[in-house]
């Protein structure tokens, strides 16, 4: 039996699977022609980002480019400008010193030199300065030339300079993202090509997967198509350089309000809500709150900005918030290795939240930090970055606000305050704050000029500073220094006073003055010790600055080591101000009218003489006002001591007494009242007692002693205690009184008027005078 084939179904069957194959082979040529077509729109797209990221890298450049020009240009005329104003006041204050000495002569070629000076910078004309009546500067608002000079416009470039940086890197993200997409549709093209060339199952696997590949980089190329990229107006750009503007001048309030134009502009404009966030701080009062909601709307959109973190967390810490004032400090570290500021804020939240330990430990870790970036400067032969002084200070400020806030210390008007009530163990907090007070002081001192954080003792011994101003006789002579710790605002020279001991004279000193807690750099003095190894020393601290009212620290520090300190304060007023009480009565039975001079020695805000200028044991040991009380001695061999006060008035008739209690030395030398006095002492009527209880009267004419009477013996005198000496003069008629009761009666016409005062009249006899009073006689 013969077996037959139907060749008609088979060849039919052929055409089939044929035609199959070429339909696939065609919608796989359509698809590689799709996905080429993706290929060519995506390299446009690409293309075109690129071109958009160069066009932006370009102004990113220029405006970078002009910003560092304006701020190099506009530092350069602030400097001559400053150097300007130096000047202008070093000749302004000649020519007023050489006014007061009846030099015009001199002083007009000064004031004329002064009004050269004051043409080659607008930083001396009004509205930046403001004048007295003697053409001496009064105000500088040093702030508002720097804005208007280059601050504000460097500033609009800078920021014009970052937002074409945004803008250019999303251009280039958006470019990269196309080259990645042209990538993927490549593979995607390969997959398709094998799957022309393979059949069934294999085939399709390479489409499927090709084809979810393209749909999938399609999406990401629309969406990154659609997505726009973020600019932020320059109109928004404009109004934060005039916010940072103002606050470069401290007017935050306005800062705050173009901050806030710049958001309602642009409300994504994070380095607004930063800045904003920074002038909380500095509003009357300071709105931390605001200040942390802004800040951490900044952290969550800029989250490679080291300052945005270091703000953030010192907001946390005066809110009381300190753990998270340690995690967003250490945040900030993390993001910059050449700032040490947040390390100091670690070590303080810290020591708020009681662990003095890990505090010593932390502050310990901020200055090794601050060590090795001046150190990795130098090595670099770079100096270090001028910010991280300030960040020392800062730290050493910040534990003075918080001293203040616990225990009262260091206290004064602007002190930043810190949210106290959550602090525990104030103990340690105190012990550890003036520790590390005093060497953070030391560590910037010694960094700064040693480039070591290690300060070893120098041995020397410092007694704490005193202040004073020096008076004079009536023939401009120097007299005496007046030592007190408040002056008044009347342009006088201050002096620093101290004794000292075990001093190499080759020993760095460095002399620093903070003003209201901020240091003048004009006022720093730096040098060899050159003196002796052991005595007493005068300092003046003002040199030609004007010293204007305020609290006035001032330091001084031997290689590095802090040596001593004081403080003292200029008042608002050109006299200081002293209330005379209504309803004090002289002690002796006398027809006294108004009370015209009254001292109770809480201060010495009459400018009592505090030294003779001649003194061998130190300028400073002759008189203090102590416990209400003003003690005096001479430490001049065979020589005794008598003083006035800048305010002791030129007197004539007038009923005056005081009380006077001796407290050693001789007991045969006499002790007592002054008055009809010139400022030099050099003519005067005396009324002396002495610890035998003995009295007399003498005067000094032209230099020359004269005895009134001899002394005599008083039972009006309590030799041991204290006596209430009085004199009443009208005209050439003198009464003299001891303990209220009348002890001589005398006539004389030697002296019509003068100054009063009290005496001693030889050397070692220390006599507390107390209780000085004047009444006008009727």
């Amino acid at each position: 039996m013969v077996n037959s084939v139907d060749t008609t179904t088979n060849a039919s069957r052929d055409e089939n699977k044929e035609s199959h194959e070429d339909r696939g082979r065609k919608w796989l040529a359509v698809l590689i022609a799709c996905i080429a077509l993706l290929v060519s729109i995506t390299s446009w797209l690409q293309t075109d980002a690129s071109n958009q990221a160069a066009e932006w890298s370009h102004i990113q450049q220029e405006n970078a480019t002009e910003s560092t020009g304006e701020s190099t240009r506009g530092q350069l005329i602030v400097s001559f400008a400053n150097s300007m104003v130096r000047a202008y006041d070093e000749r302004q204050e000649q020519a007023v010193s050489l006014q007061r000495h009846d030099r015009a002569l001199e002083a007009s070629a000064f004031i004329t030199a002064a009004k050269a000076i004051a043409q080659q910078t607008t930083l001396l004309e009004p509205p930046y300065a403001t004048f007295d009546s003697d053409a001496r500067r009064q105000w500088t608002s040093y702030g508002q030339y720097e804005a208007d000079t280059w601050v504000v416009t460097a500033t609009l470039y800078s920021e014009r300079s970052e937002a074409a940086s945004k803008a250019g890197n999303a251009w280039g993200s958006k470019g990269n993202t196309y080259k990645a997409s042209i990538v993927v549709f490549a593979v995607v093209l390969f997959l398709l090509a094998l799957a022309t060339i393979v059949n069934g199952f294999v085939r399709w696997f390479f489409v499927l997967v090709g084809m979810g590949l393209a749909a999938i980089t399609c999406l990401e190329v629309l969406f990154t198509a659609l997505v726009p990229v973020a600019q932020i107006p320059d109109a928004a750009i404009q109004q934060f350089a005039q916010g940072y503007g103002y606050a470069w001048q401290g007017k935050y309030d306005a800062a705050i309000q173009a901050y806030d134009r710049a958001l309602a502009i642009y409300p994504d404009y994070a380095n607004a809500m930063a800045r904003r966030g920074q002038a909380w701080f500095h509003t009357q009062p300071p709105e931390i709150r605001y200040a942390v909601q802004d800040l951490e709307a900044a952290s969550q959109r800029i989250t490679d900005k080291y300052s945005v973190f270091w703000n953030l967390g010192w907001a946390y810490y005066l809110v009381g918030e300190y753990s998270k004032s340690i995690q967003a400090s250490q945040t900030a570290l993390g993001l910059n290795s050449q700032v040490c500021g947040p390390a100091f804020n670690v070590a303080i939240a810290r020591l708020t939240l009681g662990k003095p330990e890990q505090a010593e430990l932390d502050y310990e870790a901020a200055i090794s930090r601050c060590e090795k970036i001046v150190q990795d400067s130098l090595a670099a032969g770079l100096a270090p970055p001028f910010t991280l002084w300030d960040e020392i200070e800062a730290s050493a400020e910040d534990i003075e606000n918080l001293l203040c806030q616990t225990h009262q210390r260091y206290c004064y008007p602007g002190r930043e305050q810190v949210d106290v009530k959550n602090i525990v163990n104030r103990d340690a907090v105190l012990a550890t704050g003036e520790k590390y007070l005093k060497r953070i002081k030391e560590t910037l001192t010694a960094l700064e000029y040693m480039h070591t954080a290690t300060v070893k003792p120098s041995g020397a011994r410092f007694e704490p500073l005193v202040f004073s101003n020096e008076s004079y006789t009536d023939v401009g002579d120097f007299q005496a220094y007046v030592i007190r710790d408040r002056f008044p605002n009347n342009d006088t020279s201050i002096y620093a006073m101290w004794d000292y001991a075990d001093v190499k004279p080759d020993m760095e000193t460095v002399w620093k003055v903070y003003v209201n807690g901020t240091e003048k750099p004009e006022l720093r003095y730096v040098g060899n010790w050159g003196l002796a190894v052991a005595g007493s020393a005068v300092k003046k601290i003002d040199s030609w600055f004007v010293m204007t009212p305020g609290r006035y620290d001032v330091e001084v520090y031997g290689d590095g080591e802090l040596l001593s300190s004081g403080t003292f304060t200029i008042d608002e007023n050109e006299a200081l101000p002293v209330q005379l009480p209504g309803n004090v009565l002289p002690t002796a039975q006398v027809n006294a009218g108004a009370l015209i001079f009254y001292d109770d020695f809480a201060n010495n805000n009459h400018g009592w003489w505090s030294s003779s200028g001649s003194s061998v044991k130190g300028t400073a040991k002759d008189s203090r006002i102590e416990n209400g009380e003003y003690r005096i001695v001479s430490h001049k061999q065979g020589y005794g001591w008598s003083v006035t006060c800048e305010d002791c008035g030129q007197f004539d008739d007038l009923y005056y007494e005081a009380t006077a209690r001796y407290v050693g030395g001789p007991k045969d030398y006499g002790y007592g009242l002054v008055l009809r006095g010139d400022r030099g002492m050099d003519q005067r009527y005396l009324f002396l007692i002495d610890e035998k209880g003995n009295y007399k009267i003498a005067k000094v004419v032209d230099g020359t002693y004269l005895s009134l009477t001899d002394w005599t013996q008083s039972a009006f005198i309590h030799p041991g205690d204290s006596n209430r000496l009085g004199v009443l003069a009208r005209g050439s008629s003198f009464e003299f009184f001891v303990n209220g009761q009348s002890a001589a009666r005398l006539i004389d016409t030697s002296l019509a008027k003068g100054y009063i005062g009290l005496t001693v009249e030889t050397s070692e006899l220390e006599v507390s005078f107390s209780q000085v009073r004047a009444w006008k006689v009727k």
